[in-house]
């Protein structure tokens, strides 16, 4: 019996070791701080507020906060479930996220230092219920990828989307930019007369070059989906340069909401960068489709599964690594350690903006497709595949590197963040797979039976 079977002990076993870890998470970050007060009167009255909450514009960081928090409580719930029941497991992870938002929002009725509201229910529950339903898309789109594909090719659904999603946080919350500029303060209004008044200060402010290297492989990535899904080369490389303009506008235009800087010249180098990464990927595919007649063994895909993940891991220390500037001294390097570091989630403690949530989302995204490739290289191989240690190491690796690096420093919530995202891409592809088998062995047991169910086991791998 495969160790990723629901019925084997276990699996069950750290199925629920999983789900109870990250409830801890969930728990600590809900209730950190909590002072409790047991008066009841006065839990009556801030229930009452609760129910009739007002809107702040702090409501609107609460609200991504709290759906990012419960996002992951979906995510691992669906990891962790039958890949056979997907629709099944989304709803047991809305209820679970609901339930476990009413247990801290009841406690936080009787705190002076926190405020319960129905508004948290919604965002919560609703949180739940996004990141369950994306990875359980993102199961059953690779498991009927894989059911048509040999072994070794990883879908660009878990390398493009990620990645494009990394590049999207990364233009909202540049690294090197300020996240706020002088008198940004209030409601969105406010903060965009702020930006502007800021960017009319600094007309031709530049961006990091930096970002070329770091915006063309999203073009690159973005145009070999739409090759994958029927586009020619050169409509893919016109629609991903378009569309990809087009979003690094709204995010620079989403910067100025915040209250951040704008800055026009950065969108211009990010749709240059998405264009030259686009055309490259065009010229690659027609240059493919010319020799295409020659076939492709397994040895040659394995051939390029290695070299796209070196380029990827090279690609990780670029972000990691920038602004490049290494440190000159012992002294300085010495000064850059600290306890502090090794605390969990103590340098977001005091950060409360919707750019130290883009930040975070941006370790995770850069690192999922990295345990993508690790399990598909082991089962490609014929190896059972095992916990990815070498993606988990090289998260370690590039945030330990940053030491080195000016204006860059070590913290254990990164290693962590981007750790997670190693897991989960691992383990949407193991369950993909389990999804795969056994649709599959079902459907060749009723093979024999005419009607529907065939029909829809059949339907479900594509």
């Amino acid at each position: 019996m495969p160790h990723s079977d629901p019925t084997d002990a276990r699996w069950r076993a750290r199925r629920l070791a999983a789900r109870l870890a990250y409830v801890v998470v969930v728990l600590i970050a809900t209730w950190s701080g909590l002072y409790l007060d047991p008066n009841l009167a006065l839990a009556k009255l801030r229930l009452a507020r609760g129910l009739h909450p007002g809107f702040r514009p702090m409501d609107v960081l609460d609200a991504v906060r709290n759906v990012a928090l419960f996002a992951g409580l979906g995510g691992v719930w669906l990891v962790t479930g039958d890949p056979a029941r997907l629709g099944r497991g989304v709803l047991a992870a809305t209820l679970v996220g609901t339930a476990l938002s009413v247990v801290a929002e009841t406690a936080q009725l009787f705190s002076p230092r926190r405020m319960a509201s129905v508004l948290d229910l919604l965002t919560n529950g609703g949180g739940a219920f996004l990141g369950a339903a994306a990875v359980a898309y993102a199961i059953a789109v690779v498991a009927r990828r894989r059911a048509r594909t040999v072994a070794a090719v990883v879908p660009h659904l878990l390398v493009a989307g990620p990645y494009l999603a990394a590049c999207l946080c990364e233009a909202f919350s540049a690294w090197g930019r300020p996240d706020l500029v002088p008198d940004a303060a209030g409601g969105f209004r406010t903060r965009w007369r702020a930006s502007v008044a800021d960017f009319r200060l600094h007309p031709h402010a530049l961006p990091m070059w930096s970002d070329l290297l770091l915006f063309a492989p999203a073009g690159f990535l973005a145009t070999r989906v739409l090759i994958e899904r029927g586009a020619s080369p050169a409509r893919a490389a016109t629609v991903a340069t378009t569309l990809g303009a087009l979003t690094w506008g709204v995010a620079e235009v989403l910067r100025g909401l915040s209250g951040a800087d704008l800055r026009p010249w950065a969108v211009v180098l990010h749709a240059l960068a998405t264009l030259l990464g686009a055309v490259f990927a065009a010229t690659l595919a027609a240059r493919e489709a010319r020799g295409a007649g020659r076939g492709v063994t397994l040895a040659d895909r394995l051939v390029r599964l290695r070299s796209s993940a070196r380029a990827y891991v090279a690609l990780l220390f670029l972000w990691s690594l920038r602004p490049f500037a290494p440190v000159t001294s012992v002294g300085e390097l010495l000064g850059k350690l600290s306890w502090d570091a090794l605390v969990p989630l103590r340098a977001l403690a005091g950060l409360w903006s919707l750019h130290s949530v883009a930040d975070v989302a941006v370790g995770f995204l850069l690192y999922l497709p990295v345990g993508a490739w690790f399990s598909v290289r082991t089962r490609a191989d014929g190896r059972t595949p095992r916990a990815p240690w070498w993606g988990l190491a090289l998260a370690v690796a590039t945030e330990v590197a940053q030491i080195a690096i000016r204006g860059r420093d070590f913290d254990i919530t990164d290693v962590m963040v981007q750790g997670a995202g190693v897991l989960v891409g691992w383990a949407i592809v193991r369950r993909a797979d389990a999804r795969r088998d056994r649709l599959q062995l079902t459907a060749q047991r009723e093979a024999v039976m005419p009607g529907t169910r065939a029909a829809r086991t059949q339907s479900a791998l594509g």
